[in-house]
């Protein structure tokens, strides 16, 4: 499974977690995480490996600067994700150590043999494609509520299994989820939002009674799901975001309080006042001031990708909305020759500039728009 070089032989290294899972499942291995059974810090440094851990011994390889950890077990002691204490000894077995792991598709291992260790049966779950909980203690750590939400949109043939799902409304009622900082809260919604199925993270956590609790502003309305099935993979985070937030109403509020980036922020604003431009009920007669101020949210002409990006969206918002009345206008005004326009004006404010040059844009926009009426 893998080879022996200096700094690690005659260790007892396990592959763990998510490479062994995707490994099984015939994804492609983002990360490799190992285990180290049976040493010390003291024997890691004198082979050459550099400590990263605070809370418990972690070391990078020396060469390739993948993450070695020594088995451990953890203590619930206080309240939160970072409640925990920790104990790494030589006495810590494997099995010791993936029993504090979430799921029993995570915990299991394998050596350079190439042998399986699945002391919790994770081979079973993923045949029978369902997430499960290891041990009750995946009570202890809220984070895991949002970890097993992001699995369920990459996965997203798996069910979650009756008594996790439980487990996962119990924490709901409790305070726990209150102790996760925004950035964690962000991180595993970000990641979850990229992949197969966002809606069914979205739609686990409120379920479970979650999303009220991290995320009270978004709310899973009729037709969220069928917006989030119509979606590429080539949707980029910010128009993933834009749709998540299609009806939080104080969207810079909600932004800021996520600290998302500038990009996520700025398309999930400019859908939403472009939402408030087109009426929902007569889409498809957009006037030329309706479709300049649509340019004008995008900043078309500046930020052409941005344009195209949300005019993906819209599409998949309203399915039969012509875009192609919106291309063709956009590409008419960017054939404006301003330079010509302006040519014999001399001594002219720069308010009457911005009108003449709007105006021309707006006759550039009506004539397109007749030319397709008489078509």
């Amino acid at each position: 499974m893998f080879k022996e070089d200096k700094f690690t032989k005659n260790l007892q290294i396990y592959m763990v977690g998510g490479a062994v899972r995707d490994f099984l499942l015939g994804l492609k291995i983002k990360d490799k995480d190992w285990v180290v059974v049976g040493t010390s810090p003291e024997e890691m440094l004198k082979r050459g490996f550099i400590p990263i851990g605070k809370n418990f011994p972690i070391f990078l390889h020396p060469s390739t600067k993948e993450e070695y950890a020594l088995a451990r077990t953890e203590r619930k002691y206080g309240i939160g994700y970072k409640g925990f204490k920790f104990y790494y000894g030589k006495d810590i077995s494997l099995s010791d150590d993936l029993k504090r792991r979430d799921l029993t598709i995570n915990a299991i291992a394998c050596d350079k043999y190439g042998n399986i260790f699945d002391p919790f049966f994770g081979m079973k779950d993923l045949s029978a494609k369902i997430l499960k909980h290891v041990s009750s203690s995946f009570y202890e750590d809220p984070l895991r509520i949002l970890r097993l939400a992001r699995f369920q949109s990459k996965l997203s043939d798996f069910s979650i299994h009756p008594d996790t799902k439980k487990i996962c409304s119990n924490i709901s009622f409790l305070n726990e989820l209150k102790t996760l900082s925004i950035e964690r809260v962000w991180k595993e919604i970000s990641i979850g939002l990229c992949e197969k199925k966002p809606y069914l993270m979205l739609d686990f956590l409120d379920s479970v009674g979650a999303l009220k609790v991290i995320l009270p502003e978004i709310s899973i309305f009729e037709n969220f799901k069928l917006y989030f099935d119509n979606i590429t993979e080539n949707f980029s985070l910010a128009q993933r975001y834009a749709l998540m937030c299609i009806n939080v109403k104080n969207q810079k509020n909600f932004h800021e309080k996520l600290k998302v980036s500038k990009e996520c922020s700025n398309y999930a604003i400019a859908l939403h006042r472009i939402l408030n431009v087109i009426n929902k009920d007569n889409y498809n007669q957009l006037s030329a001031n309706d479709i300049l101020n649509i340019f004008e949210i995008c900043d078309a002409f500046r930020k052409p990708k941005q344009f195209f990006d949300l005019l993906y969206i819209l599409k998949i918002i309203m399915d039969d909305l012509n875009i192609h009345i919106l291309e063709n206008c956009f590409y008419k005004i960017k054939k404006i020759n301003y330079r010509l326009l302006l040519s014999n004006l001399i001594n002219i404010h720069p308010i009457q500039i911005k009108n003449i040059i709007r105006n021309k844009q707006l006759l550039e926009i009506e004539s397109n728009i007749l030319i397709k009426k008489s078509k």
